[in-house]
């Protein structure tokens, strides 16, 4: 009898370890599995962190860039401003230029040729008045007639 219950005893301290075994294998390869999942959480966060970071870099890039450019179409256009009052500065000496040697030519000819020259529109002069599709009888009164005072 005592080796019956010697050999129960046995059989399930035999038990016992193959299946601690196996929940050692088991807890350990939980911790392995959780690590992974831990360090990939922190790397996909990292990864999160990185794309925002470049996203706010990105944006300041654009923003100077489109200062750069701003500035440079500013200049551009103060360039081309400048350009164009000279230009017209220059026409307008031009005119005057001319119409000093114009005047110098017909005063030098002499008084005996009289030369009339041609004014320049006065903004009197230039305005007309707008035609009007009406016939112009219509829109006045008859014109009054007065008796003739003398004898006929």
């Amino acid at each position: 009898m005592l080796a019956l219950v010697l050999a129960g005893c046995g059989s399930s301290a035999h038990g016992t370890s193959s299946s601690s075994a196996q929940s050692a294998a088991q807890i350990e390869s939980r911790e392995r599995n959780e690590e992974a999942a831990a360090l990939k959480n922190e790397e996909s966060t990292e990864d999160q962190r990185n794309r925002e970071y470049l996203s706010i870099l990105e944006a300041k890039n654009r923003e100077e860039a489109a200062e750069t450019n701003a500035k440079h179409t500013e200049a551009l256009a103060a360039k081309r401003a400048k350009k164009r009052e000279e230009e017209a500065k220059k026409a307008v000496k031009k005119r005057e230029e001319e119409a000093k040697k114009k005047a110098a030519s017909t005063h030098s000819s002499g008084s005996s040729k009289t030369t009339t020259t041609k004014q320049a529109p006065t903004p009197s002069r230039t305005k007309s008045k707008p035609k009007s599709s009406k016939p112009k009888g219509s829109l006045s009164a008859p014109p009054t007639v007065g008796a003739p005072n003398g004898p006929e």
